[in-house]
This record gives structure tokens, sequence and C-alpha cells, in this order.
């Protein structure tokens, strides 16, 4: 019997392995410009699908899917909305919202369930 070989470029489970190295989610404070740099998008881990790095308004980072959905339709505990390279969770009237990632991936929701 022969052992399977593995690619370095997968995981098991097929999603892609990520070999880049991590970067910090922090902007100066005495940066003039609160906009977050080109390299704070990614894949998820567990589903390999994009997502996008954000800081709170607490300086706490959260991972938010990259496209935008009517608020509408959207409830208000999943909305967020982005000012100046800032997530902020709902409630500036925008039409538009950007959600949770977590809400999104079936691994996270396996986890909380």
């Amino acid at each position: 019997m022969c052992p399977n070989s593995t690619s370095t470029a997968c995981r098991w489970d097929g999603s892609p392995r990520d070999t880049r190295p991590r970067r910090p989610l922090r902007v100066a404070a005495t940066s003039p410009s609160r906009l977050l740099r080109t390299g704070q998008s990614g894949r998820c881990r567990a589903c390999g699908r994009p997502i996008d790095f954000y800081q709170r308004a607490d300086q706490r980072p959260i991972a938010l899917h990259p496209a935008g959905l009517a608020a509408a339709l959207v409830p208000v505990f999943c909305c967020w909305h982005l000012s100046c390279g800032i997530a902020h969770p709902h409630g500036d009237g925008s039409a538009w919202c950007r959600i949770p990632h977590a809400v999104l991936c079936p691994p996270a929701s396996r986890r909380s369930a």
C-alpha cells in the first residue's frame, strides 16, 4: 500500500494553505490617513472565501465579507459600515453595509452550535 502524497499548497480539505507572513492590523496614531493598507485582505483559513480585515473603533480587528449588501436585507446586528478605514456597527443610515465573515463561514457556524 502506497501512502498518499500530499500537496503543500493545499490543506487536507483542499483549502489553500496561506504561506505568506502575517502582518499586524495596526494603523499608526500619527498617520494622516486612517485608511488601511492593501495587505489587509486574505482568505479564510477554514472555508477559503475572501475576507477583508478592518479595525473597529476600539482597535480590535474584524473580518468582513468583501462585498456590500443592501442594509434593508441584513439584520441590524450584522450590519457594519466603513468610515475612514474603520469598521463601525450599524446605524449610519446608509443603504449598504458589510457583514462579518463569521456569519457566512460554515466551519464557524459549526463551532458555535
